[in-house]
């Protein structure tokens, strides 16, 4: 069982089988989603690339942390990263993704993103922005980008997945993702308990002295 990815109207042909799904079993788990403004660079992520080659006329999946082995497919911007097709003389590099794994905290309320996806045929091509419930499998679509409520997996193990995948064999599709941030929820200050202990004691003192 590998990456569900949520698609368009293309064929499906989705990405990461084996190879994902093994990497996503033997990295080290956070606890929490760290570096998403990839100010550490690629810290704490991991890719997958498939590509066709044109002389064995088969695809090759290569997957774990390879973000230097492809510097055309993985950009880093300002609090945000790119994830682009592309091709060079042997190789159509077609399927680009990656992922964090980690353990979300129990007071977390909301994960927020902005998503941009150019793609150079929408009919065939396909980009995905997602959440997973490792235990479950379940997801959560984030490809509109926005803020989602992920308060009912506060505490779950779960995946931040992305990629972008060519069908057309115009290899200049491109994904941006930025501005990732998680919420937790707003607890009581104290203070405020501490004022309304206060007044719950004071009115009983009134009661009784009546």
């Amino acid at each position: 069982m590998g990456l569900q990815c949520l698609t368009n109207n293309t064929t499906q042909k989705c990405l990461i089988a084996g190879s994902l799904l093994l990497a996503l079993n033997t990295q080290t788990v956070n606890a929490d989603l760290i570096n998403t403004d990839f100010s550490s660079g690629f810290s704490g992520w991991e890719a997958e690339v498939i590509s066709y080659n044109y002389d064995s006329d088969a695809d090759v999946t290569n997957a774990g942390e390879i973000f230097s082995q492809y510097a055309d497919n993985f950009m880093l911007g300002d609090n945000q990263v790119t994830l682009a097709t592309s091709s060079d003389a042997q190789n159509d590099y077609w399927s680009v993704s990656m992922f964090q794994e980690a353990l979300l905290a129990p007071d977390a309320q909301t994960l927020s993103l902005d998503v941009s996806a150019s793609l150079t045929d929408a009919a065939t091509d396909l980009f995905f922005v997602q959440l997973r419930d490792l235990s479950s499998d379940d997801i959560i679509d984030l490809s509109a980008g926005g803020s989602f409520d992920i308060s009912s997996w506060a505490g779950e193990m779960v995946s931040l997945e992305f990629g972008v995948m060519d069908y057309d064999f115009i290899p200049a599709d491109s994904l941006t993702v930025s501005n990732i941030s998680l919420a937790a929820a707003e607890v009581p200050a104290p203070a405020t308990g501490l004022l309304l202990a206060l007044g719950a004691v004071a009115a009983v003192r009134r009661k009784i002295a009546r």
